[in-house]
């Protein structure tokens, strides 16, 4: 594990963005010959993000470190702080990454009183970490389930 202390905010478009999607495409599309990979790879990246930006223009990238992972957040939303994605980079995975980074954003949310939102994958070990941290929500409709946190008072960890 390789200890980031820092997170900073910046714009989808950054370069550390695009790294460590990158990243999480070509670890999932391993088993596709090199010219293909990289091809698919490029494709996701541009449709997610491009998606990110049309449904959430205000939408900011929470870098750890260098580019050990990200949050993508949507903070212009009424009552709720909207997590639009989380990946962390497959080498930094298994550390406590993806904990780090969700407690930033639930740290802000409590600090204003807001709800943390997000979809998720049933089933998948990101669901698992969101409900261990406080998070419920209804039962999946379709490939995606609705998650909410709301804030905590006294921005105790769950």
């Amino acid at each position: 594990m390789i200890a980031v202390d820092t997170v900073r905010v910046t714009t989808i478009a950054d370069p550390a963005v695009s790294a460590v999607l990158d990243a999480h495409c070509d670890a999932q599309f391993a088993a596709f010959p090199s010219e293909l990979r990289e091809s698919l790879v490029s494709q996701q990246r541009a449709a997610r993000l491009g998606a990110f930006a049309a449904a959430h223009p205000a939408a900011q990238a929470w870098i750890a470190g260098d580019a050990a992972g990200y949050a993508i957040v949507d903070l212009s939303g009424g009552d709720g702080i909207r997590l639009v994605d989380l990946i962390v980079h497959p080498a930094h995975r298994g550390g406590g990454m993806a904990r780090m980074l969700l407690r930033e954003v639930t740290a802000e949310a409590d600090a204003a009183g807001r709800a943390v939102d997000l979809t998720v994958e049933p089933g998948s070990v990101a669901e698992a970490m969101y409900l261990r941290r406080g998070f419920c929500g209804a039962p999946a409709v379709g490939a995606h389930r609705a998650l909410r946190r709301e804030p905590i008072e006294n921005g105790a960890e769950r």
